[in-house]
């Protein structure tokens, strides 16, 4: 597991997220004008959504998931991994990271440390 992965992670999940409300407003679109008009066939377009929606769902809480049990599983031992918690978990900058670990570390000296890390 590395940094590229974790963000590719976090990317699918803002992407599920967003198919998830385009659906969602989709679905209220359609159900609004059922009730305007005779909406027979809106209905099957809802059949169809609908688990749509689900499955994205279940994909999302997945992804969310994996993502927090990949985060959990760096090591603290390493420097890296300790950089790596501050900016994932913590939501600290490269330049916080770099001044709490001190050492003459630099803001792309820090960064390009994590985005090398693997474990």
């Amino acid at each position: 597991m590395n940094l590229k992965q974790i963000r590719e992670m976090s990317d699918n999940i803002c992407n599920y997220r967003v198919r998830i409300a385009t659906l969602e407003a989709e679905v209220t679109h359609i159900t609004s004008n059922i009730t305007a008009a005779n909406g027979a066939s809106a209905s099957g377009s809802i059949d169809k959504i609908v688990p749509q929606i689900a499955d994205l769902r279940n994909e999302l809480h997945n992804t969310e998931t994996r993502r927090a049990v990949a985060i959990c599983s760096i090591p603290t031992e390493t420097t890296e991994g300790s950089c790596l918690i501050l900016h994932l978990r913590d939501k600290r900058s490269w330049k916080e990271i770099a001044f709490i670990m001190g050492g003459g570390n630099t803001e792309d000296g820090v960064r390009m440390m994590c985005n090398r890390y693997e474990w």
